[in-house]
């Protein structure tokens, strides 16, 4: 009776090992084709209006795709702005937290140094750990990659439907 268990969650196991890797190797397709039939349902309303002004469909295609790439990059752009300026308020905002809080807890008669030392140990903790953020800009990257993908066949998508 054990026997017969055994060799159910076994092929149970391997058939769940197989389809979890069909569906890594799967996901470099169908992530792309969701994103296209997202962009695509996005842009249809403006390629449907180009077109009842009379541009050609490809052109219409053409022109949905590269007013979404700069609304995109208009967006990071002012992300971008708004993170620069944050870090900047952010650093003022920690140098004079902790130089209270140097103050503070030295007014309580604890003696309290805060030097540059411990500022260079974070920065060689944040060195050590770059593996971590290569990690995380690698996977940027195939996010970023899979939706050029998706734009490209939004594009052919846009352009093959006539509305």
């Amino acid at each position: 009776m054990a026997a017969g268990w055994s060799w159910r969650v076994i092929a149970v196991a391997a058939m769940l090992w197989v389809v979890w890797h069909i569906a890594g190797f799967a996901s470099l397709v169908i992530i792309p084709v969701l994103v296209a039939a997202l962009l695509a349902v996005l842009l249809a309303p403006i390629y449907r209006a180009l077109r009842r002004a009379r541009i050609p469909g490809v052109l219409a295609a053409v022109l949905c795709i590269v007013l979404l790439l700069a609304a995109v990059v208009l967006l990071a752009w002012v992300a971008g702005l708004e993170l620069v300026q944050g870090f900047s308020d952010l650093s003022d905002q920690l140098g004079a937290s902790v130089e209270h809080l140097v103050t503070w807890v030295q007014g309580m008669g604890v003696p309290v140094s805060f030097d540059a030392a411990a500022l260079d140990n974070v920065w060689s903790t944040v060195k050590d750990n770059s593996g971590v953020l290569v990690d995380g800009a690698l996977a940027f990257g195939s996010t970023a990659a899979n939706v050029l993908t998706g734009l490209f066949i939004a594009l052919f998508t846009l352009i093959s439907v006539s509305y």
